[in-house]
């Protein structure tokens, strides 16, 4: 296992997804569940944007559930080493995917329209709370009608009983896929101040105020959860 002293996203393009399937619990289960979700809402050449895709990895599972698609993607990275692995990974899906990989800081404004579905995947943890309204509103006003937004992240437990169960059970899991007390503690003390968590009932009331509906939970370990939210609201008939 890679050690982590110094860690930061800088640079770590050719160490994240051994970093990811370690630090982050289920990280393949909730790729693939998003992948799944998207299936639904992503038409034949529609439009997906990743808001923070690291190395490519849930466009690629997207390609792999829908190859007939032929769909556009933007990926969004402020890294250029994870755009660098990103547009490695997702060149043999080129018949499949049309990739377009922007970095920069996603506070300074999206590029990109009419997206069928956003992916923010444990990305609006790194970023100052006060710029999640505007970037999930701006992410809003940029999907389609029928868009559908993932989300996942780390989040804050609101009884201190239940965050001690969800802390052993990280500890646990990063020590079963190998990272040692003395990683898990460097890593710990690098997010200080960097990472910010936040209780579930906050992050969807985030999504509600950017004007994102029938926010629901599709998948929740302890503190991680994936949240998908619909741009409008679902359409009653008229005659019931």
């Amino acid at each position: 296992m890679t050690a982590v002293a110094d860690w930061s996203f800088a640079g770590f393009g050719d160490q994240f997804d051994e970093h990811a399937h370690a630090h982050l619990p289920h990280y393949d289960l909730v790729t693939e569940l998003a992948a799944f979700a998207a299936s639904f809402a992503l038409p034949v050449g529609g439009r997906l944007a990743d808001l923070g895709c690291s190395t490519g990895r849930t466009i690629e599972a997207v390609a792999e559930r829908v190859p007939e698609r032929r769909f556009q993607a933007v990926g969004y990275d402020l890294d250029e080493s994870m755009l660098d692995a990103a547009a490695k990974r997702l060149a043999p899906r080129s018949t499949v995917v049309d990739v377009r990989l922007l970095g920069g800081d996603l506070r300074g404004g999206l590029d990109h329209d009419n997206a069928d579905v956003t992916l923010a995947l444990w990305t609006l943890q790194f970023l100052p709370r006060s710029s999640w309204t505007d970037l999930l509103t701006d992410a809003r006003e940029r999907a389609t009608r029928d868009g559908l937004l993932l989300l996942a992240a780390k989040t804050r437990l609101p009884d201190a009983r239940w965050q001690e169960i969800g802390d052993a059970a990280v500890a646990e899991w990063k020590a079963a896929h190998g990272v040692t007390p003395d990683e898990a503690l460097t890593k710990s003390r690098s997010l200080r101040g960097t990472m910010l968590l936040v209780t579930l009932g906050s992050l969807l009331d985030s999504l509600d105020e950017a004007g994102w509906n029938s926010a629901t939970v599709l998948f929740r370990w302890h503190q991680w959860v994936l949240v998908g939210a619909w741009a409008e609201p679902v359409r009653e008939h008229p005659h019931g």
